[in-house]
C-alpha cells in the first residue's frame, strides 16, 4: 500500500538549553562519550516544537491535527579511532534491511537502536580541496561541489532527499569554479538575486500559452503577463513585477498539483502537470493580486514587508502600521538571502517571520574584518533608537561594520557601565 505524503506547519519552535551536574549527564549518555564541559557544567538541551494541521497532503488544513513534541540533546566529546579528541552529536544506528523512510514494525527487535553512529559514519566535510563548502538546509550531497559526500557510502536513512533544493543550486552557481572572495564579493554572492525554482518552469507557462489558439479566452487574458515573465531575467527586486506575478503563480499551481505546503520540486510539477492547469492558476494568481492589491502589476516589495510594531515576540501584523519593503523571497524559490513571508488574518500584505535573522560575513586574516545585521536592531524597546535602526540594512542586504576589536568598539561607544554600579 502507498501511504500518502503528510504536511503540516510548525507553528512554534523553542530551544532551551541548560548546565546539568556532568556525573548525572554521564550516566544518560553511551559509554563512548563524555559530556562536553562549559565553567564545569555539562551542556543540554531541549527543542519543544508544537506542529499543526498535520494531515495527509490532498487534504485541507483545517481537518489537521496538532502535537507539542520535544527532542532532548547533549554536547558530547569522545576520543577518535586516531586518538584525536572529537564533539558533536550522534545519530542511532539502524538495521539498513529496513525502509527507514517508511513506518516500520516496531515490535521487531531488529528496528530497535543498534548502538551508535559514529560522526565520522555520517556525511560531513572538513576542508575539502576546491577551499569552500556550503549548507543552506539542503541535501549534504552537493556540500563542496564535486568533492561532497559520496550518498551511496551511506546508510540510507541518514537522508531523505530525493533531489537538490532551488537553494542548494543557487549555492552551487555562486560558489563553482570561484576563487578570490573578499568581503564585497561574498556578500554579493550571498544576496544574489536569481530564482533557480523558476528557471525551467516559467518556459514552460511561456509554451502552454504560445501553443493555446488565437481564439482561446487565456489567450488575449493572459498575454500582457506571459510577455513579462517571457522577458523576466529570474530574478527578485523589490521593484520587479514578475517577481510577483512568479510567486503567486508558483504557489497556486503547486496548490492545484497537490502541493499546498510546498514542499515538491515545482519543476517537475510543471513537466508532469497540464498546460491548462498551468495557465488557469496565472489567471487565478492575477485576480488574486488584482483583488488584493488593485493589480496585477504590482512591484513585489509592495507586497513582502517587514514590520516590527512592538516589543512582542508574536507580532499583530497591520497593513496600515509603517513597514518596510523587502526584495528577497522565500528559501522555496531558490534565494540564498531568505525571507519567509506570508499574510496574516486581517492583510493582504505578506510579512516575514523566519529566513534571515543574524546575518554575517567574516574575512580571517592579520585582523579579523567582518559586516554583519539582526532582523530590526538590536532592542526591544519600541523607544530606543535601536529598536529598528538595522531594518532597513537587513531588507537590503547592506551589513554594517562589526567593531571586533576594543579600540574600535572605544571610538564608536555610545556609554559605558559596570553592572551593579
Amino acid at each position: 500500500m502507498r501511504l500518502p505524503s503528510v504536511e503540516g506547519v510548525i507553528r512554534r519552535r523553542i530551544l532551551v538549553n541548560f548546565r546539568v551536574d556532568p556525573e548525572v549527564m554521564r550516566a544518560q549518555i553511551p559509554a563512548r562519550f563524555m559530556p562536553k564541559l562549559h565553567a564545569g557544567k555539562a551542556i543540554a538541551g531541549i527543542c519543544l516544537i508544537r506542529l499543526e494541521e498535520i494531515r495527509p497532503r490532498s487534504l485541507p488544513a483545517f481537518v489537521g491535527l496538532a502535537s507539542e513534541n520535544a527532542a532532548h540533546r547533549v554536547a558530547v566529546r569522545w576520543t577518535g579511532d586516531g586518538g584525536e579528541e572529537k564533539e558533536g552529536v550522534f545519530i542511532p544506528r539502524r538495521d539498513t534491511k529496513f525502509d527507514w523512510l517508511k513506518p516500520v514494525d516496531g515490535s521487531d527487535p531488529a528496528t530497535e537502536w543498534n548502538g551508535v553512529l559514529s560522526l565520522d559514519a555520517t556525511p560531513g566535510l572538513v576542508n575539502p580541496p576546491n577551499g569552500w563548502l556550503f549548507n543552506v538546509n539542503n541535501w549534504p550531497w552537493s556540500g563542496a561541489g564535486a568533492n561532497s559526500p559520496k550518498r551511496e557510502n551511506f546508510p540510507v536513512y541518514v537522508d531523505r532527499g530525493t533531489s537538490e533544493s532551488p537553494r542548494g543550486v543557487h549555492a552551487l552557481k555562486v560558489l563553482e569554479g570561484k576563487k578570490g572572495f573578499t568581503l564585497d564579493s561574498f556578500l554579493a554572492a550571498a544576496y544574489d538575486s536569481y530564482l533557480p525554482a523558476f528557471e525551467a518552469p516559467i518556459p514552460l507557462l511561456v509554451k502552454a500559452w504560445d501553443q493555446l489558439p488565437a481564439d482561446a479566452p487565456l489567450k488575449t487574458r493572459l498575454a500582457e503577463q506571459i510577455a513579462l515573465l517571457r522577458a523576466w531575467d529570474v530574478r527578485w527586486s523589490a521593484s520587479s513585477v514578475p517577481t510577483s506575478l512568479a510567486t503567486y503563480w508558483g504557489e497556486e499551481f503547486a496548490r492545484r498539483s497537490g502541493d499546498a505546503g510546498g514542499r515538491g520540486n515545482l519543476a517537475e510539477q510543471a513537466r508532469s502537470g497540464s498546460a491548462e492547469v498551468m495557465l488557469q492558476s496565472l489567471a487565478a494568481a492575477s485576480d488574486r493580486l488584482a483583488a488584493d492589491f488593485g493589480s496585477w502589476k504590482t512591484p513585489w516589495g509592495e507586497i513582502n514587508r517587514y514590520q516590527r510594531i512592538n516589543g512582542d515576540v508574536v507580532q499583530k501584523f497591520d497593513d496600515a502600521a509603517p513597514s518596510i519593503p523587502v526584495g528577497f523571497t522565500s528559501s522555496r524559490w531558490g534565494s540564498l538571502a531568505s525571507f519567509g513571508a506570508r499574510t496574516y488574518p486581517g492583510t493582504k500584505k505578506m510579512y516575514g517571520t523566519s529566513g534571515n535573522s543574524f546575518v554575517a560575513v567574516v574575512e580571517f586574516g592579520d585582523r579579523v574584518r567582518a559586516r554583519a545585521v539582526s532582523a530590526g536592531g538590536e532592542s526591544g524597546d519600541p523607544k530606543s533608537k535601536h529598536f529598528g535602526d538595522q531594518a532597513q540594512r537587513y531588507a537590503t542586504g547592506d551589513l554594517r561594520e562589526v567593531y571586533f576589536y576594543r579600540e574600535d568598539v572605544n571610538s564608536h561607544k555610545e556609554r559605558e557601565y559596570q553592572p551593579g554600579k
